[in-house]
C-alpha cells in the first residue's frame, strides 16, 4: 500500500501500489542444476563481474572430465603417431617385398656367372678350345641377360619406392585422421567448460541487489529461471491503482511525494521519495 501527496493541491490519496526499479537487468540460470553458494542478499551493492551464486550439476563435470580424459590419451596418440610418420620418411623400404627385387639378385648372380665364362672362354679360344661361335652366343646371352638385369632394377626400384609412399602416405593419413579427432574433441571440451563457466552466475551491471530467487543451498533450478533483479540506478518506478474519483486529482506532470504504508518496503525504499506522474491510463 503507498500513499501518493499531490503537492501542487495539497491532496493526499492512497492504493494498492508495485514499487520497482526503473532500470534493471537479470540474472537467469543458463543451466539446470542445484543452488550451491549463494554470496548476495536483497539490498546488497554489487559490481559487474562480481560472483552472486554458484549452481551444481554433477553430470556436466562427470561428462567433461571424461572428455578430458579421452583428449589427454587422444593427444598421446597423436605424438606417437608423429614419431612414427617421421620414422617412415627416413626409414629405407625391405628388400624383400615383392618377387622383382628377388628376380633381380638372380640375374646379377647370372651374369657375374656369365662374366667369368666368357673371360674363361676367351682365354681357351686363344688355345683353341671354344670356337668363335661358342664365344660369340655367350656374348648375346650375356648382353641379354645384363639387358634383363637391367629392367629387373628398374622395376624392383619402382616397386620399393612405390611400398616407401604407399606407407608414408598411409602414415600421413593416419596423423591426419587422429589429428582431425583431437580438434573435434578439443571444441567439444570447449563447448562443456562454457557450460560449466555458466553455473557461476555473476552481475552483468553494477547496481543493488533488489529480488532474489532460491534461497536455500540443494533447492532445485531451472534453465531460463530467474535468480537475481540488479537494479542499475537509483530511479524507481510505482505503479498505483486508484479508484476513478481519486484519478480525477491527478495530472500528467503533477509533482509528487510517494510514502510507503509497509515497512519492509519503506525501509528499503528509503521512507518516501519524490517523482512526477509519468502516465495515466
Amino acid at each position: 500500500l503507498v500513499g501518493l501527496w499531490i503537492i501542487s493541491t495539497d491532496e493526499w490519496v492512497s492504493g494498492p501500489a508495485t514499487l520497482r526499479a526503473q532500470d534493471e537487468v537479470r540474472v537467469y540460470a543458463h543451466e539446470p542444476g542445484f543452488l550451491g553458494n549463494v554470496f548476495v542478499e536483497a539490498g546488497n551493492q554489487v559490481r559487474r563481474g562480481q560472483l552472486l551464486a554458484t549452481l551444481q550439476n554433477d553430470e556436466l563435470w562427470e561428462i567433461t572430465s571424461r572428455i578430458e580424459a579421452d583428449l589427454q590419451l587422444l593427444k598421446q596418440r597423436v605424438e606417437l603417431q608423429k614419431t612414427r610418420h617421421a620414422m617412415d620418411l627416413l626409414l629405407p623400404v625391405d628388400e624383400d617385398l615383392s618377387l622383382s627385387p628377388k628376380r633381380e639378385k638372380i640375374l646379377a648372380d647370372k651374369v657375374g656367372v656369365l662374366e667369368q665364362r666368357l673371360m674363361k672362354y676367351e682365354v681357351s679360344y686363344e688355345k683353341g678350345s671354344y670356337s668363335k661361335v661358342t664365344i660369340e652366343d655367350l656374348r648375346i646371352e650375356l648382353h641379354e641377360t645384363r639387358l634383363q638385369w637391367l629392367r629387373s632394377k628398374q622395376q624392383a626400384e619402382a616397386i620399393r619406392q612405390g611400398y616407401a609412399d604407399l606407407r608414408v602416405e598411409t602414415s600421413r593419413q593416419n596423423l591426419s585422421l587422429l589429428e582431425k579427432e583431437r580438434d573435434q574433441l578439443e571444441k567439444r571440451l570447449a563447448h562443456y567448460h562454457a557450460r560449466l563457466e555458466r553455473l557461476q552466475l555473476k552481475a552483468p551491471e553494477d547496481g543493488r541487489i533488489i529480488v532474489r530467487g532460491p534461497r536455500y543451498p540443494g533447492q532445485p533450478v531451472s534453465s531460463g529461471e530467474m535468480l537475481f533483479a540488479i537494479a542499475t540506478s537509483e530511479k524507481r518506478a510505482i505503479d498505483i491503482v486508484l479508484s476513478e474519483r481519486l484519478i480525477r486529482h491527478i495530472k500528467l506532470g503533477s509533482v509528487v511525494r510517494f510514502e510507503s504504508a509497509t515497512y519492509s518496503a519503506y525501509e528499503y525504499f528509503g521512507g518516501y521519495y519524490y517523482g512526477e506522474v509519468l502516465n495515466i491510463d
